[in-house]
């Protein structure tokens, strides 16, 4: 308060999944939220997969995602609605990129924390990444790639766990009851992964590399060790049953089954994707997904039962399974790749390179062409093998250092700091302008009017595409040197376009090439759609748009 006057607060859109899930973006956004919160901003948390039923403790929207993915129909109206002075996001970039097309970005700060999940990074997402206000980065990798890039990057904020679940004081007795509890063995071996069921979590590599780490193992460490995956099937990746028998491994794996009905909790081998609950019967135990996760506290345990965890993926932003894992007293094997790359060293005061899993070669992802990590799966039984082989206080002390070592280096205070820092660097520097200036004429909300110009006018129609293209870019107040209007003229050119949405100005293409026709009323459209976009925008400032407030009041 100064002389009676309350001083506003700083209002905060973090767009990403929603904080109810068990998402990595979700744990981030949850925990960022309920930071920036007890910190005294104002935040509205804009959900992917959202609940209209949730109720967090700040302010909260779904987001509309009913038409094309990732773009989504209410982000300008909340904008307008909330006012927003600052907009956070840190997914992909094909997930974020509506955030600097949108009209509203003329109006707040965009602070962007990249996945720089791989090399190289393509020059569609180098160009969406000039556009943030500010730059983060998970690790100090992606920092190094960033500025290799010639970015200025603010800082790194690396992601942290939950501490008062994701905590295990004494490692030992903490295992110990985590096992008594799931009926897990005393002496077995317990080697973990925990990750979605999707292309780059390597599944097949990790059961290949088991399948030889026990018939390479000593007799009396290969007999009582097990595998444990925790994932989901059917999902949109591997297709796990089939791999367990490829490899034989139906009797050395085992996998969580969640009951919907009694909400018990177990390990079992393979019992298809339901199965009959061990407890009360019924035929309702399934294993946990991404929109129906386990409580945290159950897959605490889960960690804590283990011996040590793998990541065992071609690429990743930062891997929180891992972090997770390592403040339960869990070490942690990485593959020496991107996000990944930093865990051992952070994690592991000495012997790092015990933990850090070398690269055998490099594939390149046919839709991104970025390089993706194949681990050596060889390299990978040896140290394992030499891990179950240390006795086991020597493993007791290995645990109690690495949950340590990860409460400090990932510490929840360093995430949320790193972001109350950048919002308030972010708050006083000029603002960039994300969104295209369009010039909107009354003329150019009616496409007839647009089409006797651009499409019927035998001037317009025996030009090339290029100066076609200039020509509309200048009628609506576009620069023709963005790499919006270079991939315009090229689909022109080629006749086909990767983009089906009217969102074409602030769309990232990625994923499996789908072609669409792209004539000139295609492209022309793009444009008059962006026209009516902006002005609606400008019309909604003063409409109030309700969403969910944490005061339970619709504002």
């Amino acid at each position: 308060m100064s002389g009676g006057t309350e001083v506003p607060r700083v209002r905060v859109i973090v767009a990403s999944e929603s904080s109810h899930l068990r998402s990595g973006y979700a744990v981030m956004t949850n925990r960022l939220c309920k930071g920036l919160s007890e910190a005294h901003y104002e935040v509205l948390e804009f959900a992917t997969h959202g609940d209209v039923n949730h109720r967090p403790p700040w302010h909260y929207c779904v987001s509309d995602d009913s038409g094309q993915p990732f773009q989504p129909k209410n982000f300008d109206a909340l904008c307008a609605s909330f006012r927003p002075d600052v907009v956070i996001s840190f997914r992909d970039p094909w997930m974020d990129a509506f955030i600097p097309g949108s009209p509203a970005s003329e109006d707040f700060k965009w602070i962007y924390q990249p996945t720089l999940d791989g090399v190289p990074q393509s020059a569609e997402w180098l160009d969406l990444y000039s556009k943030a206000d500010l730059l983060l980065t998970y690790t100090p990798e992606g920092k190094r790639i960033l500025e290799e890039a010639n970015f200025e990057v603010f800082g790194v904020a690396p992601p942290s766990p939950d501490d008062s679940l994701y905590n295990n004081t004494d490692c030992e007795s903490g295992r110990e009851l985590a096992r008594s509890r799931l009926g897990v063995e005393e002496d077995a071996l317990i080697v973990s992964m925990v990750a979605r069921n999707m292309v780059r979590k390597l599944y097949p590599d990790l059961l290949e590399a088991f399948s030889l780490f026990l018939s390479l193992a000593p007799k009396e460490i290969s007999a009582k060790t097990k595998l444990f995956l925790h994932t989901c099937w059917p999902d949109n990746g591997w297709d796990i049953p089939a791999l367990l028998l490829q490899y034989g491994l139906s009797s050395k794996v085992l996998f969580a089954y969640a009951c919907t009905e009694c909400k018990n909790i177990y390990l079992s081998y393979w019992s298809d994707a339901r199965s009959h609950c061990r407890r009360c019967g019924k035929y309702a135990a399934t294993f946990a997904n991404n929109t129906k996760s386990l409580p945290e506290q159950a897959l605490a345990e889960l960690y804590k039962m283990s011996d040590c965890l793998v990541q065992y993926s071609c690429s990743e932003g930062i891997g929180i399974p891992q972090l997770e894992a390592a403040y339960c007293g869990t070490p942690v094997f990485s593959v020496d790749y991107s996000g990944m790359k930093d865990i051992p060293e952070l994690l592991y005061l000495e012997s790092q390179e015990d933990y850090r899993l070398k690269v055998q070669r490099y594939h390149t992802d046919i839709w991104t062409n970025r390089k993706f990590a194949l681990p050596d799966n060889k390299e990978f039984v040896e140290k394992l093998i030499r891990f179950l082989s240390k006795p086991k206080p020597v493993r007791n002390r290995i645990s109690q250092e690495v949950s340590e070592n990860a409460k400090k280096n990932y510490a929840p205070s360093i995430f949320v700091d790193s972001y109350i820092q950048a919002i308030q660097a972010a708050y006083i520097q000029p603002r960039k302008t994300h969104a295209p200036k369009l010039i909107v004429r009354p003329e150019s909300l009616d496409f007839n009017v647009l089409t006797s110009i651009f499409l019927d006018n035998p001037e317009a129609h025996n030009a090339s595409n290029r100066s076609w293209l200039e020509s509309a870019f200048s009628y609506f107040g576009l620069p023709s040197h963005t790499r919006t209007f270079a991939r315009m003229l090229s689909d022109l050119d080629w006749g086909s376009t990767l983009c089906a949405s009217e969102e074409y100005i602030d769309t990232v293409v990625s994923g499996p090439a789908q072609y669409h026709p792209f004539p000139r009323s295609k492209a022309l459209h793009m444009l008059f759609h962006q026209a009516r976009r902006k002005l609606a925008y400008m019309n909604s400032r003063p409409v109030e748009l309700k969403f969910h407030s944490k005061r339970e009041v619709a504002t």
